[in-house]
């Protein structure tokens, strides 16, 4: 057998002895547990307050129609528009499930835009500086459409971990299962429109100065549950 054969056995046997392990364990929740985003996330904070004419947002589904797949994953979902003192505009989505699970669970927004008829480009993995002491992973996209050029940045924490990909999200919910629990999730989008393609790193710096003002506003629980200890 090669090398890469084996290493592939390898996986496929922690796999399923993760996934029996999560079976047999008994189920209990993470410690995270979240009041309504609505008034966990402040219509105001820095020199940033809700914008009263909030732009139209991609929903967080797969398939537009009556019935979207993929709703049943958000115990809570918030999505609302902010306007800077100097007129600059960021859109801001976060949807939180209590309970993920390999058959159930919060899904990347690249499929979401795919889906509603936009072009997807990812610009690959982005540092944001929440704090002095706190930073996180995020990945940035440009999407677009006939109607509009919009920018992406967005998270997403399984647990108490950011994870940057599909196996990552898959690989964290197995092993909480090992430790008898169901992780919850959340993902923060925020995305603005751009004049054009060459904005994009402007855009990007607007959203990353929104996160930080947003992440200093808010108390340690509600940080805790944005991005994780």
């Amino acid at each position: 057998m090669s090398a890469a054969a084996r290493s592939l056995a390898v996986m496929a046997v922690m796999m399923a002895a993760a996934c029996g392990a999560s079976v047999l364990a008994p189920k209990r929740e993470s410690a995270n547990s979240a009041a309504p985003l609505d008034r966990l996330i402040p219509h105001t904070f820095g020199s940033w307050v809700e914008d009263v004419t909030p732009e139209s947002q991609v929903s967080l589904s797969l398939r537009t129609g009556n019935e979207p797949i993929g709703a049943e994953a958000y115990d809570d979902l918030l999505m609302r528009t902010y306007r800077r003192a100097d007129g600059q505009r960021v859109m801001m989505t976060i949807a939180y499930g209590r309970n993920q699970t390999q058959e159930l669970k919060l899904h990347r927004p690249e499929l979401c835009y795919y889906a509603q008829g936009f072009e997807v480009h990812a610009l690959g993995r982005r540092t944001i500086q929440l704090a002095p002491a706190r930073a996180v992973s995020s990945l940035a996209l440009l999407t677009r459409n006939r109607a509009r050029i919009e920018v992406v940045t967005y998270w997403m924490r399984i647990g108490e971990r950011i994870t940057e990909s599909a196996w990552q999200t898959r690989w964290t919910i197995l092993r909480t299962g090992l430790d008898g629990k169901v992780p919850d999730g959340i993902l923060v989008r925020t995305s603005t429109l751009a004049a054009s393609e060459a904005a994009t790193e402007d855009e990007l710096a607007l959203q990353h100065a929104f996160l930080s003002d947003l992440y200093s506003a808010v108390p340690q629980s509600t940080r805790r549950l944005l991005a994780g200890a």
